[in-house]
């Protein structure tokens, strides 16, 4: 009955009439070029409510750069590893310095304790010392009492009593002495009398540990290896064809983290060094004093290339890049008309990007709306 009803309607309004459907926004057609794949017509509507804006491509003198990889290291002589001058035996001051642990020029490190050379009658002269200062310190005690008794008769003099004094003191040290070298002997047979300081030549963190505390040590052995931290070095092996083509001048070191912020490091004279195997040479950059690297650490370095090149010159904000890493940019071939063409970058700088490949100068591309261009070209989700 409903659709009886509706024919009826149809019927008494003259038949039924087709209706026509409004024009789609976006219609989307393939090329045949590789270098243009797809061009997109939008409506003014669409156009409108996706905010496209467009530049021009411009030909501009732009300063060159090449990313290469670079390496942390220590400055030439940072790295010292402190040696025992003589055989001894290594004595923590407190405690031994822990791997990690930054130290002050001229902070003490450890005690070393020569060791004596090896006697078999060590002992046995050290109780004779001790016999003959007893002797003498008897034998003064006497001269001493007999002084001071002549004086009493007044047979003697002041003199000869104040020199048998000196004499009998200088016997009861001898005494002291011998008895304290006994007892080291008893104790410690090898060890002297004397301790070795050793103390770090420079502000430096302790990179190795080599002995334990009361470890015995032969003469050059190394104990604490150091190395200095400021200031670092970054180490930069470049292709010794391409050396030439590099500019004197700084150069930008980013760590390879997300947001890691642009440290600018100084060209230095360093030691000559090339790998052969890999056809290298080794240019060197000085780090700031406060740059956040650590030793070892892996960075990017922007070097800059000799001279300026004249290159076709867009809007950072106008590459579009796919999930495979290539770039492409919108250009606009007439009213609501978009063709997406592949390029390629030779550089960043600011937010601009030099291209080596790409649309004509004066050519003008979308640089507003361009990723979301690329999405309406793909659908949702691309």
């Amino acid at each position: 009955m409903r659709m009886g009803w509706l024919s009826l309607v149809l019927i008494a309004c003259g038949g039924a009439r087709d209706v026509p459907a409004p024009p789609p926004q976006v219609v989307t057609r393939s090329h045949g070029d590789e270098a243009a794949l797809a061009s997109v017509t939008l409506t003014a509507e669409a156009i409108a409510r996706l905010g496209i804006e467009v530049a021009t491509v411009e030909a501009r003198a732009v300063a060159r750069t090449r990313m290469l990889p670079g390496e942390v290291v220590a400055r030439p002589g940072g790295i010292i590893t402190i040696t025992a001058p003589v055989p001894g035996l290594v004595l923590a001051a407190g405690a031994l310095p822990k791997v990690g642990a930054e130290v002050a020029r001229g902070q003490t490190l450890a005690r070393l304790v020569p060791l004596a050379a090896v006697d078999r009658d060590l002992r046995a002269q050290a109780q004779s010392r001790i016999a003959a200062a007893d002797a003498r310190l008897v034998a003064g005690n006497s001269r001493v009492q007999r002084a001071e008794k002549l004086i009493d008769s007044g047979a003697g003099s002041m003199r000869a009593a104040e020199d048998a004094r000196v004499e009998r003191d200088i016997a009861e040290a001898e005494l002291r002495a011998a008895q304290a070298r006994l007892r080291m002997i008893d104790r410690t047979p090898l060890a002297s009398d004397v301790a070795t300081v050793l103390r770090a030549p420079f502000a430096a963190v302790i990179r190795q540990v080599l002995v334990a505390d009361g470890q015995a040590v032969g003469g050059g052995a190394g104990l604490v290896e150091l190395v200095a931290q400021d200031p670092l070095w970054v180490r930069l092996p470049v292709q010794a064809g391409e050396r030439g083509t590099i500019a004197a001048g700084p150069v930008q070191v980013t760590p390879l983290g997300a947001a890691s912020p642009t440290i600018v490091a100084t060209p230095e004279v360093g030691p000559p060094s090339a790998d052969a195997a890999g056809g290298t040479v080794d240019l060197y950059f000085v780090l700031p004093a406060d740059a956040p690297l650590l030793l070892g650490e892996r960075v990017r370095v922007d070097v800059p290339i000799a001279g300026d090149a004249r290159s076709s010159v867009v809007p950072r904000a106008a590459i579009v890049h796919d999930t495979h890493g290539g770039a492409w940019v919108y250009v606009q071939i007439g009213e609501g008309r978009y063709d997406r063409r592949r390029v390629e970058v030779a550089g960043v700088s600011g937010d601009s990007v030099a291209l080596t490949r790409g649309p004509e100068v004066g050519a003008r591309v979308v640089v507003a709306g361009a990723v979301d261009l690329y999405g309406t070209e793909f659908g949702a989700g691309h």
